[in-house]
């Protein structure tokens, strides 16, 4: 996840523990907002419920093109989609350029072994979409990187 974006309200509106596990893979700052705090502002303030509905609204989306993806969009497509969204200015608002990623997790994100991902984002570097250095892509066309494959839909 991208600095600046957020995660766990669905569980916390529903009141139930987290289904899954969390971990930082690089140092990271996290702050947690307490079930009872969150409830509150949800209940008290129109502007942190508007932006609670903004996070639910645009991660719903994430998802279907998540799934629209995979059945639709060839490797190198899947791939460009899945690094694109990573730049959702809602969810990830302090996203800059260069992406610190790994390929492995490249291909977590877009479901795709790390020899493939490695050969997609050489393609895409070639368009000079991107460019790669070691656990780093800098996004040189976010416009091309988001409408790339686009067509096979």
């Amino acid at each position: 996840m991208p600095p600046g974006g957020w995660f766990g309200e669905g569980s916390v509106i529903k009141r139930e523990l987290r289904k899954y596990d969390v971990a930082a893979i690089q140092p990271s700052l996290v702050m947690f907002v307490p079930s009872a705090t969150f409830h509150v502002l949800l209940e008290s303030s129109l502007p942190f419920t508007g932006f609670v509905i903004r996070q639910l609204n645009n991660r719903m989306g994430e998802f279907i093109a998540s799934i629209q993806n995979t059945r639709l969009l060839d490797v190198d497509a899947r791939v460009a989609q899945s690094l694109a969204q990573l730049f959702n200015p809602d969810l990830y608002p302090d996203t800059g350029r260069t992406l610190a990623i790994s390929q492995e997790e490249v291909g977590l994100l877009a479901g795709v072994s790390r020899q493939r991902i490695n050969q997609a984002l050489q393609n895409l570097e070639k368009l000079r979409i991107l460019r790669l250095s070691y656990n780093r892509i800098e996004v040189l066309d976010l416009e091309r990187l988001a409408a790339y494959g686009r067509e096979q839909i």
